[in-house]
């Protein structure tokens, strides 16, 4: 169930995995896909049946929309000058594609923030790529005003030897000072 959900919080329709199959693929691979692609087919049907939405839905219904209605989008386009995301670091593909077609498709009107060493929901398929292969300029907030530089410095070395966040980890520096060892 765990697949049939990314697939369905990353928009991707689990069938469409099945197409992706080829001849050199091993059976049991394949039996798991088709196994997945039958599992979300009846997932899909139990929640129609019973008409409801899963927390999926509730982002990719409205994604797909906009994506699939440029005279919505427009017309949701025309009612915002500028739209800001904060949290970015916890926004999934969906979101993110919602965005894109609220915007525009380019962000010029888009004002994020985020911190993809604060990013803690992946398992909700946020992706701190959203943040990392963001198509505008990154300036960093370096000054923290909560914690003390020894906790800084702490988390510091910690992010910086946590893989996909290169160049991500600007030191910071602490307004409230240096802090007890």
């Amino acid at each position: 169930m765990k697949i049939v959900h990314k697939c369905r919080g990353n928009m991707i329709d689990p069938a469409d995995m099945r197409a992706l199959c080829h001849d050199r693929d091993l059976p049991a691979y394949v039996a798991r896909v088709d196994a997945v692609v039958a599992l979300a087919a009846e997932w899909e049907a139990e929640l129609r049946r019973r008409n409801l939405l899963d927390f999926s839905d509730m982002i990719s219904i409205p994604a797909r929309a906009l994506m699939g209605d440029t005279e919505l989008a427009a017309r949701y386009r025309a009612t915002f000058d500028h739209i800001l995301v904060d949290e970015f670091q916890d926004t999934s593909r969906a979101q993110n594609e919602m965005l894109r077609a609220l915007s525009g498709g380019d962000f010029t009107r888009v004002t994020v923030v985020g911190d993809v060493k604060q990013a803690i929901y992946r398992w909700r398929d946020a992706r701190t790529e959203n943040v990392t292969e963001f198509p505008a300029e990154q300036k960093p907030l370096t000054v923290n005003y909560r914690s003390r530089q020894n906790i800084l410095d702490l988390a510091q070395a910690l992010a910086e030897s946590t893989a996909g966040l290169d160049g991500f980890t600007p030191a910071l520096k602490a307004d409230r000072g240096a802090g007890n060892h």
